[in-house]
């Protein structure tokens, strides 16, 4: 057993994209870094945070291994659970990729121990082993790009004036590169188009994805992006894997003249807030990402061929790996279904998206408020505040209407309550309707405060009726 935990899992292939997993850790960590010193860093983030980002350095040194993928899975899976019920500290916030981070370690523990309870261990096991640990990387970039695209399909994400999809204006910010403003349908049809090129053209597919993380990683999420493209190398052949190594062995170094030239370029262009380094190892993933979708595109003659090879789409493995692979399948759409049901928003791919489903507005094109499970949504509508408060100190929140989270609500309930000035409070909540006076001395609202429970797994604060802008 023992030998099994240390052992390489998978073949060439398989091990490229876990060491690329490794280097979106590694990146995760290093995006917090910035201006603070590594002493002072190390103290203001919890133990696992620094887990996660050591495990991605041992992840890409030493390639994918039971041994280094158990302490993975339960540093992220540590970190899901603890940032949102605030056990991390303050310093590390609820990121929504923190669920694909999790999951990629966790199913392919799960998957490497199934394989083995079939009977296949060892060199002979390898290509099961591989298929199982190829299967867990297919599916988790599945989900993130199908409910990512499959969430913007809402009124508010496709028009201009509320869209995440001023991906020009967020890249100025960055770089000092002139770019047009792409229709939000554009960045819809990327993420939903990359799902079938990856499963029945896999090289085509390899390039509409590295295109479509290449836009979105310079705009600042450049680990999670990174992440999304090696799960993504999953599709790939192992024979383009084969022919990567002959190429980097005898064009290595003009590879290497190139990608240093590249660097010196976007160094030059650089003006974001983030350690450019982050960008330049992002960069240089991006690089060797496209000379693996060149190479597998030219046939033995050596000349082009885009002529497209299916990739079979079938369950791999005995009866317990299509069990557990099945299993798989349910627990992600869940997931990522889990908005519309009313069940959580947060770990459902739904960043940077603008969907809203809850009582005040349910904005999506393509899935019916009927399918919601639950009677009504967890916020706190506040309805009127009469007279408005005025603003007080640097970024104290203000009361005003809206729809808040019950942690949201609270903190800005205690805030107006320090005006010490008499306003009526009207609100709804789980659909009844409360009213105050005086929402500084009355007794009742106060104590309706204090009884809400927490909901981090939502977001903070929304619009009443407005369309809804932008939400992170």
């Amino acid at each position: 057993m023992f030998a099994r935990a240390v052992a390489p899992l998978g073949a060439a292939g398989t091990r490229l994209a876990w060491r690329t997993a490794g280097v979106a850790m590694v990146l995760h960590w290093l995006q917090g870094l910035r201006s603070a010193t590594l002493l002072d860093y190390l103290g203001a983030r919890p133990l696992g945070f620094h887990l996660a980002g050591l495990g991605g350095l041992l992840l890409v040194a030493l390639g994918p291994r039971l041994a280094l993928l158990v302490p993975l899975a339960a540093a992220w899976s540590w970190l899901c659970y603890a940032v949102p019920a605030g056990a991390a500290g303050p310093m590390v916030k609820v990121v929504d990729e923190y669920a694909l981070f999790a999951l990629l370690p966790l199913l392919a523990v799960a998957s490497a121990c199934v394989t083995w309870s079939e009977g296949h261990i060892g060199d002979r096991g390898r290509p099961a082993e591989s298929a199982g640990q190829r299967w867990v990387l297919r599916i988790c970039v599945t989900a993130a790009l199908g409910f990512a695209a499959l969430h913007k399909l809402n009124t508010d994400f496709l028009a201009p004036a509320t869209s995440c999809a001023d991906l020009a204006g967020r890249l100025s910010e960055f770089w000092a590169v002139p770019a047009p403003t792409p229709a939000p349908w554009t960045l819809v049809a990327l993420e939903a188009l990359a799902v079938p090129l990856l499963w029945f053209y896999p090289r085509l597919g390899l390039l509409w994805t590295l295109a479509l993380v290449a836009g979105l990683g310079h705009i600042g999420p450049a680990a999670f992006n990174t992440l999304l493209l090696g799960a993504a190398l999953g599709f790939v052949p192992e024979r383009d894997v084969a022919a990567l190594a002959v190429t980097l062995r005898r064009r290595g170094l003009w590879l290497a003249l190139a990608g240093l030239v590249l660097l010196s370029i976007s160094h030059a262009l650089y003006r974001g807030p983030n350690n450019w380094s982050i960008f330049a190892v992002f960069q240089a993933v991006l690089l060797l990402a496209a000379c693996l979708a060149a190479v597998g595109l030219r046939d033995a003659a050596g000349s082009w061929s885009f002529a497209p090879r299916r990739s079979r789409l079938r369950l791999p493995g005995g009866p317990h790996h299509r069990s557990f692979a099945v299993a798989t399948i349910a627990l992600l759409l869940a997931l990522g279904s889990s908005p519309y049901l009313g069940l959580k928003y947060r770990y459902s791919f739904a960043m940077l998206s603008n969907l809203r489903v809850d009582d005040a507005r349910w904005n999506s094109l393509i899935v019916p408020r009927q399918i919601r499970l639950t009677r009504h949504d967890p916020f706190v509508h506040v309805l009127r505040v009469e007279p408005a408060l005025p603003r007080g100190k640097k970024r104290e929140p203000v009361l005003a209407p809206g729809v808040y989270s019950s942690d949201e609500f609270r903190r800005r309930f205690e805030a107006a309550r320090r005006h010490q000035r008499r306003s009526a409070l009207e609100l709804r909540y789980h659909g009844q309707l409360l009213k105050s006076p005086d929402l500084a001395a009355d007794l009742n609202i106060l104590g309706f405060v204090e009884s809400l429970p927490g909901a981090p797994l939502y977001q903070p604060a929304l619009t009443l009726r407005a369309p809804q802008p932008c939400i992170h």
